[in-house]
């Protein structure tokens, strides 16, 4: 009896010695699993099934056929795609480019606008009109009242019909 209590202290101690490292002790399983080959043995495919297994590894002149016009059709789409992409883009640039040109040019315009319109005085051209030129202010009768339907100025070219007239103070 002492001596089973001795082998049991001595298992005991075994289980809790600590072993340096970075791993605990790895306990080995009580058990061994059951390996499948022991459970029933392979057997070997059938003639039928070996040759079905060769037919259906081997690649048809049809597939093959399938596959290169479906890789064909793939590049001519991303050429296409990379074709119209460049083209987007050289779209882009350009319309920059001439939207750069068209506000250098409002801006060019704008000031010689103002260049021009800086020397006339109002005043002098009033005085020149009436004392060179001899023209006068419009008399009452002579004032065409209309409907102005568009609210802009209008450049008249021929006689305003009378029934498009509000009001007329002439003769």
């Amino acid at each position: 009896m002492a001596y089973q209590t001795n082998k049991n202290w001595n298992t005991r101690q075994q289980s809790r010695a600590y072993v340096y490292g970075n791993l605990s002790p790895v306990r080995e399983p009580s058990f061994e699993p059951v390996r499948r080959e022991e459970q029933e043995p392979r057997r070997a495919p059938s003639r039928k099934t070996r040759q079905n297994r060769r037919r259906e590894s081997r690649i048809s002149g049809s597939y093959v056929f399938f596959l290169v016009l479906a890789s064909v059709i793939a590049m001519v789409i991303c050429v296409n795609f990379i074709k119209i992409h460049a083209e987007v883009t050289a779209s882009s640039k350009n319309i920059t480019k001439m939207q750069s040109q068209l506000s250098e040019l409002k801006e060019m315009n704008n000031s010689k606008e103002g260049a021009i319109m800086d020397p006339i005085n109002l005043d002098q051209v009033r005085d020149r009109a009436i004392n060179e030129m001899g023209m006068t202010y419009a008399a009452d009768n002579q004032i065409v009242h209309y409907a102005n339907p568009s609210g802009d100025y209008i450049r008249q070219v021929e006689q305003i019909p009378k029934e498009g007239m509000l009001a007329y103070a002439g003769n």
